[in-house]
This record gives C-alpha cells, structure tokens and sequence, in this order.
C-alpha cells in the first residue's frame, strides 16, 4: 500500500476572509495578499469529494504560500488560522478543523520563491486521519493569516494561493476478465 495519496482535486477560492485583495504568485497564478497585520485570506469551496476516494484512509490538504521582499525577522515565521467544515446532505454542517499552524519560512522568502505547504495540526503527515469524511460529504475551508499572533514574525505581506489542493487514496479498483 503506498504512503502517499494517489490523487487530487482542487478547491478553488473565489472570496476573500478579511480585506484580503488578489494579487499574483509568479505572474499567472492567484493569489491573496495577506498583510503581516491583518486576518487576511479567502475561502476555499465547497466541493463534493470524490466518489473513487477511499475513506477509510487518511488525507492531505495542501496550500501554496510565497513572499515579499523586506522582510526584517531573522527565522521568519508565518501563522496561518485554518478551519474546514464537512457538510453531510440532510445532516448539516460538522466543523473539522479550527487551527493556528505555525510555518516556518526560508531565510530570505521573496516574491520569486514558493512554498508547499501540508496543513498539519499534529505533524502526522496527515491533515485528516481514515473515516472522517464519507460518501456524498462536501468541503470547504477558510485559511487566512493570524498576522496578530505572536509566533508570526514574517514582517511583510504574504502570498496565499486562491487554490488548495486536496490529496486522497483511492479505492481498489480491480478488473474482471
């Protein structure tokens, strides 16, 4: 069995959390601008999971974060607060994760540099464990900077893709003859 989910769906942003205005990552890609002071970012979803995922396993949510020039702490540290909810038709909605994730940045982090960044509360490599999600469930998120928290050192604005990319193990699939 591998150790690394086999696929992925995106979950695009399309609102801001907070005053977060668009800007770029790169020069084609969607960004938030998340200010050092601010509670900036966007929310992410909904989407309906995949049919070909296979519950029982754990999953990976992953963002892209990039920088600005200026920044004056040594050993930079972004705070990012994360929430998701999973929404269950005729259930209603369950909140899964409201966390503050520190990450450490590289020393410089500028405009021309991008991070991948796995959304991980416990450092399991996971950010959900197996049979948390089940058929027909939908997603969504809110991820912004926790600019006022003390642990985020990075003194300029943040680049926060308006994508997160969603990673999951998918059933068994077997063929007749």
């Amino acid at each position: 069995m591998s150790s690394r989910p086999q696929s992925s769906v995106t979950l695009p942003s399309v609102l801001a959390s907070g005053s977060g205005a668009g800007t770029l990552i790169g020069t084609t890609a969607n960004a938030w601008s998340c200010t050092a002071a601010g509670a900036n970012g966007g929310y992410y979803g909904p989407i309906q999971l995949p049919r070909d995922m296979d519950f029982s396993r754990p999953s990976h949510l992953y963002v892209l974060l990039s920088g600005n020039p200026g920044n004056t702490a040594e050993d930079p540290t972004v705070v990012l607060h994360f929430e998701a909810n999973r929404h269950v038709s005729g259930s209603g909605t369950q909140n899964l994760s409201n966390w503050l994730l520190e990450i450490p940045l590289p020393d410089p982090f500028t405009e021309n540099q991008v991070l991948r960044v796995l959304l991980d509360l416990d450092e399991d490599y996971f950010t959900w464990l197996g049979h948390v999600f089940e058929l027909d469930d939908f997603l969504s998120l809110r991820i912004r900077r926790a600019g006022d928290q003390v642990a985020d050192t990075y003194s300029v604005t943040l680049r926060l893709a308006k994508a997160a990319g969603f990673q999951y193990f998918t059933t068994c699939k077997q063929t007749l003859f």
